[in-house]
């Protein structure tokens, strides 16, 4: 189970309560892991598509498929690599089980 704290639920959620938490590829960044990453995991697959790198990211509790664009100047991740997960709050829906 993954536990963390989103502000802007449209319905009244309990504390506690299971949700299902939608959010586009496009929408998450990764970082190299560091002291302030809340959400960690490790990369697993890693497709190049010119305009953009498409990332699997894996841990114990979730999968997710990242989509990073405007890579110029940043290093890409490698598989296998453990990175820090960013969510963009306000592009998640979460909706009740």
């Amino acid at each position: 189970m993954l536990k963390f704290k989103v502000s802007n639920v449209l319905r009244e959620i309990s504390a506690g309560e299971k949700v299902d938490v939608l959010i586009r590829p496009e929408a998450v960044t990764l970082e190299n892991v560091n002291d302030n990453s809340v959400l960690t995991g490790t990369v697993t697959a890693k497709s190049f598509l010119g305009d953009r790198v498409d990332y699997t990211v894996e841990s114990d509790s979730f999968s997710l498929k990242v989509s990073l664009y405007d890579l110029y100047g940043q290093d890409a991740f490698k598989e296998g690599q453990e990175v820090g997960i960013i969510l963009d709050e306000k592009r998640m829906k979460i909706l009740k089980r």
